[in-house]
């Protein structure tokens, strides 16, 4: 594929970014100011590099009035970041781009392995839960082998890491015996914004609104600090994103998450 006309150009500020994807919510809470990585823009999409523990990539986001369609917007950029050069100097190894856009970014890197996942974020509070009086907060490190091990045992893909300090606040329901039912945890991204994560309900407790307390519960503590939450969701999970939708959340973007082959 030819390279672009026109070279990708570095986008220097969070307003800048900003202002090129109008006010794009996954921007505004997602992506720190100032930046952790690279962002650059083509005609009609922008690259995001994101550093973290557990990966290091590129968001790939379509632009509002990049004057072309979004595939051709994101094409273009595909074919700049390559040709250019760009992947292999940031030494990058996963792409995201919205699940639309898939066969896009396949026509244009070998991948390896992913995932489908909803970006959410809310600012509203959601009304109080049943159950939510008899939530009390848990400790990253006290209690870190049992959140592993309930984790484990009842949702295996759980994000909520605990022991590692990467999450903040946790809030679990135990039943008469002590054992926990339900689980759940915030974290901060790397923007600063809190994203909930690790939130596990006992298999054989399922259906009673114990996962929606606590993330109704952990949502308000959220907007009481900082104004917004966020979290994510494989886009599978039918269940869980019907869930979130009725406590407010909206989906930012359904990301289409490939490593690098």
């Amino acid at each position: 594929m030819p390279v672009p006309d026109r070279p990708l150009r570095p986008v220097r500020t969070h307003p800048d970014l900003l202002g090129l994807t109008r006010d794009d919510p996954f921007v505004r809470w997602a992506v720190p100011d100032p930046f952790e990585g690279a962002v650059l823009a083509g005609t009609g999409a922008v690259a995001v590099e994101r550093q973290s523990t557990h990966r290091h990539g590129l968001w790939l986001i379509p632009l509002p009035a990049g004057g072309t369609s979004p595939a051709d917007g994101l094409a273009d950029l595909l074919t700049g970041l390559r040709e250019e050069g760009h992947v292999a100097r940031l030494g990058v190894g996963s792409l995201s781009i919205p699940q639309p856009y898939a066969a896009v970014l396949a026509a244009h890197f070998d991948l390896a392995g992913g995932g489908e996942w909803d970006f959410m974020w809310t600012t509203s509070a959601p009304a109080s839960r049943p159950g939510e009086a008899a939530l009390q907060e848990l400790d990253d490190a006290a209690d870190a082998e049992e959140l592993a091990v309930f984790s484990a045992e009842h949702s295996p893909t759980a994000e909520g890491e605990p022991g590692t300090g990467r999450t903040v606040l946790w809030l679990g329901l135990r039943g008469a015996d002590g054992a926990l039912l339900a689980a759940g945890g915030m974290q901060r991204l790397s923007s600063g914004a809190p994203h909930l994560a690790g939130i596990v309900v006992h298999g054989a407790h399922r259906g009673r609104g114990l996962g929606a307390a606590i993330t109704a519960a952990l949502t308000r503590r959220a907007l009481a600090g900082h104004g917004v939450c966020t979290l994510g969701v494989y886009s599978a999970n039918a269940t869980a994103l019907s869930l979130y939708r009725r406590l407010g959340y909206r989906t930012a973007y359904p990301w289409h998450s490939r490593r690098l082959a």
